[in-house]
């Protein structure tokens, strides 16, 4: 999914939060909902609503009309496609791991133990935003978000509850992006999660043992939160896995795959090219941005160079020379042979290499 993607789907976390809102005060209106009495810091801090709800809407409307019709409506019929197969099979495949992305990597088996580790750490944290957002509806929370963040989160949260249980949902709109762009939003909950947590525990404690409620100190807890979040970011950054030396799930640090990742040695065959000042450069759709770093913009796909006439220079990254493939920057992005004796070559430290045609 590309950024267009990510700004859709911000789009329509907006809008959900907006029926929130509304969903929120109709019930308050009519007097359905629990009456809940602002805190008195609450109404120093809340603003008011700057946007008007009206022209937000107008707006939003425009801008789907003038994309549907400059895309001839291609994104309208993909979104209809996407709800009309999620509602074929919305009741039979429901918490499916076979249809819901989502479900499908809460069950699936760790391959090692530390992996476990791992999915133990990713779990509690998604289980400590979900206490973060009953804390927001407890009349004893210490935290008071504003409303728009609340129904922000909220959102957020419904939208990963569709991606466990709603078939073909994460799959259709990405679930690791979706994940990410959640709890951008979600992110202050586990915080506030943690302190619910002892509260409850506190509770659960008093009402065991019948004695006066423990008082944890502040310290203590904040001790806790770091250590928490120093486990998350070990385990979310692969680097746990790159210290044991096995199996990560960091796309950073996979060194399997070819991605823009560049080497000392593939540095120093770029400089090598920058330095002669040539005219034109062919390398491949991974190999090619490494000159943006001196803008050096004389570079063009490594897939025309038979349209090219002769003494043109061609680099040729690590993966290029180990696999003697090459990576096109066209549709759809396959790797194709290539043959490193067919020219003679005039620059080469066993992990980059310069080529003359």
């Amino acid at each position: 999914m590309s950024h267009y993607g990510s700004t859709y789907m911000l789009l329509l976390l907006w809008i959900l939060a907006l029926f929130i809102y509304l969903g929120r005060a109709i019930f308050q209106r009519m007097g359905r909902a629990i009456k809940k009495q602002a805190a008195p810091e609450l109404k120093k801090l809340e603003r008011p609503l700057v946007l008007n709800i009206g022209l937000l809407l107008a707006v939003a409307f425009m801008t789907i009309l003038w994309y549907t019709s400059v895309t001839n409506a291609s994104a309208f019929r993909s979104i209809v496609n996407i709800i009309l197969n999620i509602a074929e099979s919305m009741w039979t495949d429901l918490f499916s791991p076979t249809s819901a992305q989502g479900m499908e990597i809460i069950t699936r088996e760790a391959s090692t133990q530390l992996h476990s580790v791992g999915k133990v750490v990713q779990l509690g944290a998604q289980g400590l935003i979900g206490l973060g957002l009953l804390s927001l509806f407890s009349k004893k929370s210490r935290y008071h978000f504003p409303a728009a963040y609340t129904n922000m989160a909220v959102a957020s949260f419904l939208v990963l509850l569709a991606c466990i249980a709603v078939p073909n949902f994460a799959s259709s709109l990405n679930t690791s992006r979706i994940i990410q762009v959640m709890l951008l939003v979600l992110a202050p909950m586990s915080i506030a999660g943690i302190f619910y947590f002892f509260n409850l525990w506190r509770a659960f404690t008093t009402w065991v043992t019948k004695r006066k409620p423990i008082r944890y100190s502040s310290k203590w807890i904040t001790a806790s939160i770091v250590l928490f979040l120093s486990a998350f970011l070990i385990f979310n950054t692969g680097l746990i896995y790159q210290v044991e030396r096995t199996q990560h799930t960091s796309f950073a640090l996979d060194l399997s795959m070819d991605y823009a990742r560049y080497n000392d040695f593939e540095v120093m065959g770029q400089k090598w090219i920058v330095a002669g000042k040539v005219g034109d450069v062919y390398a491949d759709a991974f190999r090619s941005p490494v000159f943006n770093a001196y803008y050096f913009w004389g570079v063009d796909d490594l897939e025309f160079i038979h349209k090219a006439g002769t003494g043109n220079l061609i680099y040729l990254g690590t993966y290029n020379i180990e696999h003697k493939t090459v990576r096109n920057t066209t549709f759809p992005y396959t790797y194709v042979p290539y043959n490193l004796y067919k020219y003679s070559t005039v620059y080469d430290n066993q992990h980059s290499m310069v080529q003359l045609n």
